[in-house]
């Protein structure tokens, strides 16, 4: 509801000429959000809605209408600058070693230390802009991880888990960085971020979207945004697959009977699943039981 809303807004805006000021006016909003420390309770809890709302709406702006819309001539905010460097879009290609380049390790060590801690990014002391900037070097070193089996299927799982429910522009960037990253690598390297890309994809519980104010409805946006990214980066790679028949994430194989609801859930939303997918379905769960 709250997509089609914001779509509805956007055309208007198109149609009486007052995009470009509409697009400065979230600019700024999310520029004046961004973490003041020691700042606590509901202007807390107000400003990191607001920061986030704004990230994923920008984003889905330059999703739809280009990156020009968004970026002024010397801009020098903090959105445009990611978009710059990081945002993953349709015939412009970013390169994944560059955003890890960019990032500053020890800020990446630091948010490796928090996610593994039992409070999460709660108890980290990085700005949530900083957050943003240096997921393509946490993302990098997770991954890498995973490949060399340092990190086991069910750990990479509650790390995502772990960094998606503070903030929906977390998922946005690490998205934008594993899309960035799927374009370059070899076929047989494509399995593992194709599927921390889906678990960014998953519900998240009923106790997460209390705690944060319009969790839900910034969650259906992140969604829209990652879906795209995946579509973007599949066009990029000459093989486009639709969200809907996308394989199962392994990622999920820990949990086999959300597995099965995840399957019927997305079912119920289009009406049918094809043959192919649904066999490939009941293959990935018949390796957890056999």
């Amino acid at each position: 509801m709250f997509c089609n809303s914001f779509e509805l807004i956007l055309s208007v805006a198109t149609v009486q000429g007052k995009l470009k000021t509409f697009i400065s006016g979230l600019i700024k909003c999310n520029e004046a959000s961004k973490q003041i420390p020691g700042e606590m309770g509901k202007v807390a809890l107000a400003r990191a809605a607001l920061f986030d709302v704004s990230f994923l709406m920008l984003s889905f702006i330059v999703q739809s209408y280009g990156s020009e819309v968004v970026l002024a001539e010397n801009g020098d905010s903090f959105f445009e600058k990611w978009v710059r460097e990081c945002l993953v879009e349709k015939h412009k290609s970013k390169s994944p070693a560059v955003m890890v380049k960019l990032c500053d390790q020890n800020k990446v060590d630091e948010l490796i230390v928090s996610l593994n801690s039992p409070e999460g990014l709660k108890g980290s002391s990085l700005k949530w802009h900083e957050i943003c900037a240096n997921i393509p070097g946490l993302l990098y070193q997770v991954l890498m991880a995973w490949e060399n089996e340092t990190l086991s299927t069910p750990e990479i799982k509650k790390f995502l888990d772990s960094l998606k429910s503070r903030f929906c522009c977390f998922s946005v960037c690490a998205t934008s960085w594993l899309c960035a990253y799927m374009q370059v690598v070899r076929q047989d390297e494509l399995l593992k971020p194709m599927n921390m890309v889906q678990q960014f994809l998953t519900a998240v519980s009923a106790d997460e979207l209390m705690q944060q104010e319009n969790f839900k409805e910034r969650l259906g946006l992140t969604v829209q945004i990652v879906r795209k990214m995946q579509q973007t980066s599949n066009v990029c790679r000459g093989r486009v697959q639709t969200s809907n028949h996308a394989a199962i994430s392994e990622l999920s194989l820990a949990n086999p009977l959300e597995t099965v609801r995840g399957v019927w859930r997305r079912v119920g939303r289009v009406g049918c699943r094809s043959i192919d997918a649904g066999t490939g379905d009941l293959l990935h769960l018949a390796d957890v039981w056999l």
